[in-house]
């Protein structure tokens, strides 16, 4: 008797009598158990395609990889609507520069200022010279975090005891970079 009753609003109901919530229905994974919610005839009926299909303009589906391929595969032009021209040299192919050859291949490039580094592909590009810090004022310590390695961070840079660290500022010497001075200042008074 409880199995011809239906789900909440917002719930899917399987065919084994489980109500799911609504947005698990046709996401690629069995959440009914038996396979209820991810069938075809159930996706096209609440209007939803499967997450490898593309929705047309007429509402049925097709496999996403008819779209932008040049052919009327939905019958309205939609699968064709918004299409760029794909190049070898699209966003993520190399790290920073990437020149297109003949034949589609490619060859990628670092930009001035920074080295190839890492046998990726695509290669890293990494800014020439020492390695980035962040300074991070904690309450009474100054620790330098790398940006680039999860944990990395030293213990204390400067700490000057139970005083609070208001501001920190760092300097560069213009015509010698690598020299680096750190002031603190301290209601008033300034460390190097």
């Amino acid at each position: 008797m409880c199995a011809h009753l239906g789900c909440p609003p917002g719930k899917f109901r399987c065919r084994n009598f489980l109500c799911i919530p609504q947005t698990e229905v046709c996401d690629n994974y069995n959440d009914c158990e038996d396979g209820s919610d991810e069938e075809p005839a159930v996706c096209s009926s609440q209007g939803l395609c499967l997450p490898h299909q593309f929705r047309c303009r007429s509402g049925h589906c097709i496999n996403q990889t008819m779209t932008c391929n040049g052919q009327n595969d939905c019958g309205d032009y939609s699968d064709e609507v918004d299409c760029r021209n794909q190049t070898i040299c699209s966003f993520g192919t190399c790290s920073q520069l990437c020149i297109e050859k003949k034949n589609g291949a490619h060859s990628c490039h670092c930009a001035p200022g920074y080295s190839s580094s890492g046998s990726g592909k695509p290669k890293t590009c990494l800014a020439d010279g020492a390695p980035s810090h962040l300074l991070i004022a904690s309450d009474n310590k100054l620790r330098r975090l790398s940006p680039f390695k999860a944990g990395d961070i030293s213990e204390s840079v400067f700490n000057p005891g139970s005083i609070r660290i208001e501001a920190a500022d760092v300097f560069y010497n213009e015509s010698e970079v690598n020299k680096k001075n750190i002031y603190v200042c301290i209601k008033g008074t300034c460390f190097i």
